[in-house]
């Protein structure tokens, strides 16, 4: 005991250093605790987006294998089978000059099956899209449906319009929904607008068909097919639809 102290100022000068340690101790537990459930955090996130990477590294890997198997079986339409029917074509032209009535018949059977064949084979993987761009690409995809339904197409082009990877998943998209509102919707119109600025491109895909329950289209209507590529392309997803009042179907990408 230092002279001249008294017992009481001794304890209270124990108690005083005891506190400040078991202070300084209970802090030091709580930023340690605090850091580990921080490190926890960071390798669950760290987890998460290593995961997200691999199904975006999948998906993207399921997605091209099926575009190069379309791009084959396009090549051996137009390669093979265009090629052999035009020269049957020739062929019965020459026979034509007795002018029989089979002849007279398969002509235009054939020309039928020249057209479909081209049609099944730009659908499979289309031409324009390397040559003439997105835009034009739409124009003559929606030609031939002036027959079944009425088709608008719409675009406002303040920026580049998406080249490569980009363009080709938005074709397949417009395909799908347009084949979605052809095969379900009992539509008499279908709108098609295109957005695209220096940030973004939009895509809008209306009718005014019957219309479905959102609650009941999950797995149907290739809606899977959709949404995969919208992923893809990192990009957002939004329809709207009622019975009776038609479908409107949102697509946005990000550049870059």
């Amino acid at each position: 005991m230092a002279e001249g102290q008294s017992p009481n100022e001794d304890f209270t000068l124990w108690m005083t250093v005891a506190v400040l340690a078991m202070t300084t101790l209970a802090v030091l537990v709580i930023v340690i605790f605090r850091l580990a459930i921080r490190r926890v955090m960071q390798e669950r996130e760290r987890m998460r987006q290593a995961e997200l990477t691999h199904q975006q590294k999948l998906l993207y890997n399921s997605i091209n294998i099926q575009e190069r198997e379309r791009q084959r079986i396009a090549a051996n339409l137009h390669d093979e089978l265009s090629s052999r029917l035009t020269i049957l074509k020739l062929n019965l032209h020459q026979l034509k000059q007795g002018d029989t009535e089979v002849t007279g018949q398969m002509v235009p059977l054939l020309d039928e099956t020249l057209r479909l064949s081209r049609n099944i084979s730009h659908d499979l993987y289309p031409p324009l899209l390397a040559e003439l761009g997105l835009v034009e690409t739409i124009k003559d995809y929606l030609l031939p449906l002036k027959g079944k339904v009425e088709t608008e197409f719409h675009t406002n082009q303040n920026g580049e319009p998406p080249q490569g990877e980009i363009s080709l998943q938005l074709f397949r998209i417009i395909q799908e929904l347009i084949q979605n509102v052809l095969k379900h919707a009992q539509a008499s119109v279908i709108s098609v607008q295109l957005r695209i600025t220096t940030t973004y491109t939009s895509l809008l895909v209306k009718d005014n068909g019957c219309g479905f329950k959102l609650s009941n289209t999950k797995g149907g209507l290739g809606l899977g097919n959709i949404e995969s590529r919208v992923q893809l392309l990192n990009g957002l997803y939004r329809i709207k639809s009622s019975l009776g009042k038609g479908t409107s179907t949102l697509i946005l990408i990000p550049h870059g």
